[in-house]
């Protein structure tokens, strides 16, 4: 019977070639795309949960406390986790991480056996302490997680840097010098290469460094105070059972003992807070974080974009289904005269319909298969589609596909195969109003979906356009970044900068620490004439030369740009946007000029004059609000005062429409 049932579904399959395809094909592309969608949120919804302690892992966040509102940021000052472990028995272990954040890329250069120099550009660096991998769990495929941080000047390389740098040749025990605006320069040794997880975590490392060896190394240990300086990211390993919670209730009785006193000096306020890992990717919203955090609304949205998706792919199929049926009531009349059961009807049809969405099914899976690659360059997301990691996805999406089937052939099973043959072989087809009314209701219910869709999709484009073409307050086009690393480029970055304004291509050339678009971790609380150090904002600071606002084309407001024909501008002169100058008191642009603002350090206050004000530009993403914003003459030392005086080299690039430089100077990390 299943035989002869099988032969008769593919033999309609084959006569009604148009139809059958048009439904096939339909409900395919549905639980295609739904696929996708419901992968991608998988993706989301993954993150940190392959570590094996993650239910004992949080990260300690800080709290900025002002006088009208409160910063969160994920990074705490590198003196902290040595305090909690003296303080909190809960507390098994510790272990801090730091990204390069002066690096937007950072230099990696190996010399082979013949002595040829290969050189790499590398992003995701991070400096960590020796207890990492006690945390955070990576499949080493050369060397051993366990100690491969435990000596000065080690690195460890993701598996793509690995092959890159040194082919098919092992990478362990190879020596790689590193040159980096935040760390240094200097040689480390590979102790260790992994290969990337299938799970995703918010740590996006491709290579990590010990902090032992490097220039950051000196810093941490040389400044103890938890007041500013918070540029690393603590975390805290709790014994099985501990209640998080309970200790967080503790952190205001460490901040008085530890803190307070460097907190009064420097007038304002912290707090300091728990985030279990495995909630650090969805369920927060900090200013800054290892990666940036995802959001729970998208994921919301996407699975009902999903959910409309495959509810209109499965109401088509089974109106199509339903449709077709009564063309078929002829064959029900014969076929009842000839001595058919209704039994066997109902299964011939159920089995019919289930068919094809099976075969619906199979063609969605090779349709993910075949743009899944193109889905992934659109998401930045690398997704994981397998048997064995997706089967609870794909067991689901196949009960929806044979449901679907099974409700779209329940009409023509049930309803068709309950005819009378003889009213049917004269031609008299009974049509229920509650069959019409199904209908009709499905078609609406289809249509009200679609539409909602359609309008879903024109604001996401009308919302892509705008950031495509969206004014950022400077010249985005035509720009060309070359940032400058080694000692070597630097000491001839002066003649880099004249080399290339002779170029007849070349309109502009301009030098600056940072670029929009890169973190920007320099800082100082600035405010104005009138106001006191209570009422000052943290205003972010890039130094430059005299050419970068010109090459970038940001708009000048009031006053007038840095320039050699004014000698003094070397000293404590600053160009502000025009947030700088709301946030200083200032009515307007025209005033601020000539007037001066002002910074504390210490017990000193160091005041800088107003020379221009520049129109307010987009430095980080869209999604962040402009922020006030200075600018002054990349001179070493810097003129802005920060909270701590190591000497390191900061990250530079030549702008040459747009080529970036840079000058070696005093990098201070304040409240970063």
């Amino acid at each position: 019977m299943l035989s002869n049932n099988l032969k008769i579904s593919l033999r309609n399959l084959a006569k009604n070639k148009v139809y059958s395809f048009i439904n096939i094909a339909g409900l395919a592309a549905g639980l295609s795309c739904s696929m996708l969608i419901c992968l991608y949120v998988q993706h989301e919804l993954s993150y940190d949960t392959h570590q094996p302690y993650l239910s004992q892992l949080y990260q300690v966040g800080t709290v900025f406390v002002g006088d009208e509102e409160e910063t969160k940021t994920a990074a705490s000052p590198p003196a902290l986790a040595a305090a909690l472990a003296q303080e909190y028995p809960e507390i098994i272990n510790t272990t801090r991480m730091a990204g390069l954040f002066v690096d937007d890329k950072t230099l990696l250069r190996h010399e082979d056996e013949q002595a040829n120099l290969h050189t790499f550009y590398e992003s995701g660096g991070y400096l960590v302490d020796s207890s990492f991998f006690e945390f955070f769990h990576y499949d080493f495929i050369e060397g051993d997680a366990a100690s491969a941080l435990r000596r000065p000047n080690s690195i460890v390389l993701c598996e793509d840097i690995a092959r890159k740098i040194f082919g098919n040749r092992e990478a362990l025990g190879q020596t790689i010098q590193v040159q980096s605006n935040t760390n240094g320069d200097g040689l480390y040794t590979v102790t260790g290469v992994f290969k990337p997880g299938h799970t995703p975590s918010h740590i996006d490392a491709r290579f990590f460094m010990t902090f032992a060896g490097g220039a950051l190394e000196a810093y941490t240990l040389g400044f103890q105070s938890m007041a500013g300086n918070n540029f690393m990211f603590t975390y805290i390993k709790l014994l099985p059972g501990a209640d998080a919670g309970a200790l967080e209730a503790k952190m205001p009785a460490f901040i008085n003992k530890y803190m307070r006193k460097d907190l009064e000096a420097a007038s304002f306020d912290k707090k300091q807070f728990l985030t279990a890992v495995e909630d650090i990717h969805l369920f927060t919203d900090l200013s800054h974080n290892v990666t940036a955090n995802g959001s729970l609304n998208y994921v919301y949205i996407l699975l009902s974009i999903a959910v409309f998706t495959i509810l209109i792919a499965c109401i088509n199929f089974m109106n199509l289904s339903t449709a077709r049926a009564s063309k078929r009531a002829i064959e029900v009349g014969i076929r009842k005269s000839l001595g058919a059961q209704q039994a066997s009807l109902v299964r011939q049809f159920l089995q019919e319909s289930l068919l094809f969405s099976l075969f619906a099914f199979v063609l969605a899976l090779a349709l993910v298969f075949l743009l899944l690659p193109g889905f992934e360059l659109i998401s930045g997301k690398t997704l994981s589609f397998s048997g064995y990691q997706s089967a609870g996805l794909l067991g689901a999406f196949l009960g929806i596909s044979l449901l679907s089937g099974l409700l779209a052939g329940s009409y023509p099973a049930f309803y068709l195969s309950s005819f009378r043959p003889v009213s049917v072989l004269k031609g008299h087809l009974p049509n229920s109003l509650a069959t019409i009314s199904l209908r009709k209701g499905l078609v609406v219910f289809q249509f009200t979906l679609s539409v909602t869709l359609i309008i879903s999709v024109l604001i996401i484009q009308q919302q892509m356009s705008y950031l495509r073409s969206a004014d950022l307050g400077f010249e985005k086009g035509r720009q060309v970044i070359l940032p400058l690393r080694g000692s070597q480029a630097k000491e001839q970055a002066a003649n880099l900068k004249g080399s290339l304004e002779d170029w007849a291509g070349i309109e502009s050339v301009g030098a600056s620490a940072y670029y929009p678009g890169i973190f920007n971790p320099e800082d100082a609380s600035l405010y104005g004439e009138g106001q006191t150090s209570k009422q000052a904002e943290r205003t972010r600071t890039n130094r430059i030369d005299y050419d970068y606002i010109n090459t970038l084309k940001i708009g000048l407001v009031a006053g007038r740009l840095f320039s050699k024909e004014f000698p003094a501008d070397t000293s404590r002169r600053i160009i502000l946007n025009e947030q700088a100058v709301k946030a200083c008191g200032y009515a307007s642009a025209q005033e601020a000029v000539g007037r001066r603002v002002f910074a504390e350090f210490g017990q000193e206050t160091f005041d800088y004059t107003v020379i221009g004000v520049v129109r307010d530009f987009h430095f980080e993403d869209l999604h962040t609000p402009i922020t006030p914003y200075a600018f002054t003459l990349n001179l070493s030392p810097p003129q802005l005062p920060h909270r701590a005086p190591p000497r390191w080299r900061p990250a530079g690039c030549l702008t040459s429409h747009r080529v970036g430089m840079e000058k070696q100077g005093t990098r201070r990390a304040y409240r970063i």
